[in-house]
């Protein structure tokens, strides 16, 4: 029973350790690109130097950019993150899908939710979502406008708009 306990104890304490060093890599979790050469700075920000329009630096920049995604500018399904209206029946535009800002949606009406893992990227603008034999294929035109093919053919295909 004293030998359970200590190598419980053990694996507690290597299990620390291993979390402790992949989360000591950066503490700040500020990013930034250097705007003259491209590169990327962890930290604090960049000390400065004389430049040739007579400016100096000393300090640096902290914080973040204000931007969302992935930073390469990359769209994602989340990116799309909000209610999309569409007429299913012709009797007006109603709230049909909630994407989430994890990349999860769900179908409004029928209660149906997709997780994130279920969804393949075709392209920025594209994406598939697949739970058994059935597919839904989203193609997004603008960050507002789009169509959803339940693959039902011609009539399978459904303007969706975020308001």
């Amino acid at each position: 029973m004293k030998l359970l306990k200590k190598i419980t104890i053990l694996l507690c304490f290597l299990s620390l350790i291993a979390f402790v060093s992949c989360s000591a890599e950066d503490k700040s979790g500020v990013k930034e690109k250097d705007n003259t050469d491209g590169t990327e700075i962890t930290g604090g920000g960049k000390s400065g130097t004389s430049e040739t329009d007579g400016s100096s630096g000393t300090g640096g920049s902290s914080g973040t950019s204000g931007s969302t995604g992935t930073g390469s500018g990359e769209k994602t399904f989340a990116s799309y993150a909000g209610t999309w209206y569409g007429d299913m029946d012709g009797s007006g535009e109603k709230p049909l899908i909630l994407i989430n800002s994890d990349g999860s949606f769900k179908i409004l009406g029928g209660d149906i939710n997709v997780p994130s893992s279920d969804i393949t990227k075709n392209s920025d603008t594209s994406y598939t979502a697949s739970q058994g034999s059935e597919s839904i294929t989203f193609n997004f035109s603008s960050d507002t406008q789009g169509t959803v093919d339940f693959g039902y053919g011609k009539d399978g295909i459904l303007t969706i708009t975020k308001h």
